[in-house]
């Protein structure tokens, strides 16, 4: 693993990341890691818990992510190039953001990486409508 951690981090400082560290990056992203911190770091009844998931409809649909999104479909099922659904659902969860167009929406459409809009979907405003529930709630 440490020695494709270094070619990851090869590839991410050509992006522009100045230290990048797949390595533990890839262990904190383990079942095992979640578990443990699941087990030491307790929900506080004064933070409100919510959860969206977005999917990419295959592994075309973003070349970055092709890689992970087929492993990760052959052991978890649905993801977004980066998180399995299942997994990442935590407190309330709000649903399952698809998208209507051929690609789905991967983790690096969510970030907005690439500043771009789609057909049918704005990443903006999906954050835009999150804040302004958050702020009807009272947060």
């Amino acid at each position: 693993m440490k020695f494709t951690a270094f070619f990851v981090n090869l590839f991410f400082r050509i992006l522009g990341d100045k230290k990048p560290d797949f390595y533990n990056t890839y262990q904190e992203f383990s079942t095992k890691f979640a578990n443990q911190f699941n087990e030491t770091v307790i929900n506080s009844e004064k933070v409100y818990y919510q959860s969206y998931v977005s999917v990419m409809k295959n592994s075309f649909s973003d070349v970055f992510l092709f890689i992970p999104h087929f492993i990760i479909k052959i052991f978890d099922g649905d993801n977004d190039g980066i998180v399995s659904a299942k997994s990442a659902v935590w407190g309330e969860f709000k649903g399952i953001i698809r998208g209507k167009g051929i690609r789905g929406v991967s983790h690096a459409d969510m970030v907005d990486m690439r500043r771009m809009n789609f057909a049918d979907i704005d990443i903006r405003n999906i954050y835009i409508d999150i804040l302004k529930r958050l702020k009807k709630m009272g947060f």
